[in-house]
């Protein structure tokens, strides 16, 4: 028997007691994740006593936790007001959810909200007709977020990592397995047609190959003597948020970055996508004019900060 990677599936719980482990059950395994990847660590202290010879003495097992990734498409649910299955995921990287009646969902980073952990599992399923599972178990995790526009023609993503306590890595018998159920299914669209502006919606529609708007959060584990893990969980304790693009590069009389560098000047990016979904934020520019290629022409590579929390990420509106 062996493991096959496309037999890999994720659970993911926000918990209802915060830092306590969820009991997942199928419905939470319904997450559809591009290039999933976890590492679990244990701290091993190394014991080097004065004992005469090069030889060292059996470590000490310490703190056990896990880093998780993955990435899902920006699929946008059926229904303005419905939660798309990811949203969780958007909960435990420290925003603020809220709900307009019949109207859309948005989220937007809150420091109120920096100790939202989940419990995931990731499970690789062995082969055969009885075949067990393999589960690895982290609870307490909360993460970043990026999201992406890594290319024209392809779906908007968001790439999570998350940070947590490794709780365990046990077998799950045949009996017990669970059938992944509750995947979204609208299909996500590509980025074309979209629209990209920055400061003057009007002259300021950016031209671009790649956007990356990064959330940019610290996340820290907690140490906890009385945890069997030695660790609490994960918490966001800082955040600095920034837009990474690549516009063509135009004359200072079109699109003027120069002058709103050096000025310190505040300005308004929007990117809307799909039929319903809309990324906005309050923008200074911190670099500009770093020039590079794409598709044989000269572009000009911005770096904006997003002041303070205002990045929001809208589905459908707000009234």
């Amino acid at each position: 028997m062996s493991f096959l990677v496309a037999r890999k599936t994720i659970g993911f719980a926000i918990e209802t007691v915060p830092y306590t482990k969820e009991t997942l059950d199928a419905a939470d395994y319904n997450i559809a994740a591009w290039d999933l990847n976890y590492s679990p660590e244990i701290a091993m202290k190394a014991r080097k006593i004065s004992r005469g010879d090069f030889g060292k003495e059996a470590s000490v097992a310490g703190k056990r936790s896990i880093t998780i990734s993955f990435a899902v498409d920006c699929q946008e649910a059926a229904a303005a007001d419905t939660e798309p299955t990811y949203a969780k995921c958007l909960r435990a990287c420290g925003y603020k959810q809220t709900g307009y009646t019949t109207k859309g969902i948005g989220w937007v980073p809150d420091s109120g909200y920096s100790n939202v952990p989940a419990t995931i599992e990731i499970v690789e399923k062995d082969e055969g007709t009885s075949p067990v599972q393999v589960v690895v178990t982290a609870r307490g995790c909360m993460g970043n977020v990026k999201q992406v526009v890594n290319a024209i023609g392809e779906p908007l993503r968001y790439e999570f990592e998350f940070k947590g306590v490794l709780d365990s890595i046990s077998d799950r018998a045949y009996s017990s397995i669970m059938t992944p159920t509750g995947f979204m299914t609208v299909i996500p669209v590509a980025v074309m047609g979209v629209s990209v502006t920055a400061y003057d919606p009007n002259t300021d529609v950016m031209t671009m190959g790649k956007v990356t708007i990064d959330l940019g959060n610290d996340v820290q584990l907690f140490s906890d003597p009385a945890s069997a893990q030695g660790l609490s969980g994960a918490h966001i304790v800082d955040r600095t948020t920034k837009i990474d693009c690549d516009p063509d590069l135009l004359t200072l009389a079109s699109q003027n970055f120069y002058s709103r560098w050096i000025n310190h000047t505040h300005g308004d990016f929007h990117l809307h996508y799909g039929s319903m979904t809309t990324i906005t934020a309050s923008v200074t520019v911190n670099k500009a004019y770093a020039p590079g290629e794409r598709e044989g022409h000269v572009v000009n590579n911005l770096t904006l900060n997003v002041f303070r929390d205002t990045l929001e990420i809208m589905q459908g509106a707000k009234a």
